[in-house]
């Protein structure tokens, strides 16, 4: 009470005491108040490329340097003075605090870069980042998160350097030199970097900043460099090449820029750098002073642009009921170039379909490490409306061509145990490549010899390829998806076997037929062969074809996949348009059941078994070919 009441004694004292209470309040004080630990960790973790703002780590940097102020004022002057400061520092060994600043230092670069425009800034984004990654004496610690930063500030910076003015253009890459801030970045591109087999790859496009819709997946691998998909074409002066390349194909890459000696490029303000070109399947490394990193790669963009060049009309139903009318290039194609070693897989679709069904699937398979390193894919395209026999014969002759064009000395293996996937209709076809039908299909439609009727040469040869049928040699495997082993009960409701007459067979086989006709108009042999029967017809389950190509077991080993849109009793169970006890046969080394409709390709337990029975194929060689394990 007693100094209370000295207190009230003496105001003088009072206003001395409340002037220090009122004079510390002025002070910021430190608290520490609980919050989520979501956003705790989203300010933490955040950077220039996920919120358009500095991380709190670059934020740090620039304020102990005193620049954090310059910077909200004047940025390019404080990336100038920054600038000024690392290649002082950068004289000898490089400090915690050097190494620290070239990420904060490029993070401000590429911010700047961003909000003024000057594309310069990207590249000396890239450029410091480069530095941090590579121009160092200790190893990368694989968990300090600004090794991750860094690289992604160096595959951006140099996409949005790249990108043309006009949003849409392709890229085009070219040697030359570049204006910097500091001075300036002389590039080298040597030409061959752009071939691709006797192709040359052009109109790049970026696709990282790309959206996908339409595949389940999205598969990247993260590493070093600007990813890219470029479009090929026949180079100048050459012949087509042997590999059967898609004509829409976008090819996974990734630009690398080889900064050379980079500290003192840094220093003098002459830059040198030299370009390269890693594709997604041939080259996938980047090994710098000896550290190997795998580049960046986007094999779902690359695949998703490509699908979405294809119009699936055109290339499905209108083709499946105008035929040769419509058709586009019909046949194998890949996605790839050819690679000795590896394995073809062959995806045949089914009816009124194209290569579009197989996107999901081919996501997926391709993203596999172990996969990729063992097999090539190829596409086969037809005229699903054709006749089944006919359009086989087609897929027979054109695997025949592929392996002996790229392996005329018959040198390469692989390219004689290729597995055959087919869908559906696809199904049918992939079994004719593993039978031996004798005469069992020509005495379907005739009670002579085949040998004793007349013919022109081509009719002959027509007709022999596609009724005379002897396994491929250069399959080894083959599997069965959602296959209508007994046909489809759907092609005896009214309404879709009126389809029948709405579709056009193949000019070629029209061309037999009326041949056959006309040489040998005495015969009674030939029964009702003017009445071509496509391939609606040849899968009605009365169909006398499926019964001849039912008691053929495959002469290769053959899986089965079946859908089923729900498990009910074997006999009444279906995908809709095939029943179980049509898809299933005896003679296969496996059978896997989904719940899924008919069109069940992207379905993951579909995937995961094509992957064992690919796996398995492989046998003892599954690991000759397995590179270091990356995590990808």
């Amino acid at each position: 009470m007693r100094s209370v009441g000295n207190l009230a004694a003496c105001p003088g004292r009072v206003l001395v005491c409340l002037g220090l209470v009122v004079a510390v309040g002025c002070e910021a004080p430190i608290r520490v108040q609980r919050a989520s630990p979501e956003r705790v960790h989203r300010k933490l973790t955040e950077t220039v490329l996920s919120s358009g703002e500095l991380s709190q780590a670059t934020r740090n940097i620039l304020r102990l340097a005193n620049l954090l102020s310059v910077y909200e004022t004047d940025p390019a002057l404080a990336l100038e003075t920054a600038h000024e400061l690392l290649t002082q520092r950068a004289r000898g060994r490089l400090s915690e605090l050097t190494e620290r600043g070239l990420v904060a230092v490029a993070e401000a670069s590429f911010l700047y870069a961003s909000e003024s425009g000057d594309r310069r800034y990207f590249v000396m984004a890239a450029i410091y980042a480069w530095a941090f990654l590579f121009a160092r004496d200790k190893p990368i610690d694989p968990v300090d998160p600004r090794v991750r930063l860094a690289a992604r500030l160096y595959n951006r910076g140099l996409t949005l350097a790249l990108l043309p003015d006009q949003v849409g253009e392709p890229i085009e890459l070219s040697g030359g030199t570049l204006e910097l801030p500091i001075g300036t970045l002389e590039i080298e591109l040597d030409p061959a970097e752009l071939e691709w087999g006797d192709r040359q790859l052009t109109h790049f496009k970026s696709v990282a900043d790309l959206s996908i819709r339409g595949l389940s997946n999205r598969y990247r691998i993260q590493g070093i460099g600007a990813p890219l998909a470029g479009s090929t074409r026949v180079r100048p002066g050459r012949e087509p090449e042997a590999d059967p390349i898609h004509d829409e194909v976008q090819v996974p890459v990734s630009l690398v820029l080889y900064i050379e000696d980079v500290w003192a490029g840094l220093r003098s303000g002459r830059l040198r750098g030299r370009a390269r070109i890693h594709d997604f399947l041939e080259d996938p490394w980047v090994e710098v002073s000896g550290r190997r990193m795998p580049a960046e790669l986007e094999p779902s963009a690359s695949l998703a642009l490509m699908y979405s060049k294809i119009e699936p009309w055109r290339n499905e139903l209108q083709a499946f009921f105008e035929g040769d009318l419509k058709r586009g290039r019909d046949g194998l194609t890949s996605l790839s170039l050819h690679q000795p070693g590896r394995i073809p897989v062959i995806l045949v679709h089914g009816t009124a379909s194209s290569v579009t069904t197989w996107a999901n699937m081919l996501n997926d398979l391709v993203a596999d490490r172990e996969l990729r390193q063992h097999y090539q894919l190829w596409l086969f395209t037809y005229n699903t409306g054709s006749p089944i026999l006919y359009s086989a014969s087609l897929l027979r002759r054109a695997i025949a061509d592929a392996v002996r064009s790229l392996d005329p000395e018959g040198l390469d293996p692989a390219l004689r145990r290729a597995v055959v996937i087919g869908h559906s209709q696809g199904g049918l076809l992939a079994k004719l490549m593993a039978v031996e039908s004798g005469d069992r299909f020509w005495e379907q439609i005739s009670d002579r010899p085949f040998e004793e009727l007349d013919m022109q040469p081509e009719t002959r040869e027509l007709v022999e390829s596609a009724l005379f049928v002897e396994p491929s040699p250069y399959v080894g495997r083959v599997v069965f998806i959602a296959t209508p082993h007994r046909g489809s009960y759907l092609l005896n409701w009214g309404p879709t076997s009126l389809l029948r007459g709405l579709v056009r067979a193949p000019s070629s086989v029209l061309r037999a037929t009326a041949d056959l006709v006309k040489q040998n108009p005495e015969s009674m042999a030939l029964r009702q062969i003017d009445d071509v029967q496509g391939s609606l017809g040849e899968m009605n389950p009365s169909s006398p074809f499926l019964a001849a190509l039912l008691a053929l077991p495959p002469q290769v080993p053959a899986h089965s996949i079946i859908a089923v849109r729900e498990f009910a009793e074997k006999d009444d169970a279906t995908d809709g348009v095939v029943r179980y006890r049509s898809a299933q046969l005896a003679e296969v080394e496996s059978e896997v059941v989904v719940e899924s409709g008919h069109s069940c390709l992207d379905h993951p337990q579909v995937v995961l078994e094509v992957r064992r029975v690919l796996l398995m194929h492989l046998g003892p060689h599954r690991h000759e070919r397995d590179a270091p394990d990356t995590g990808y």
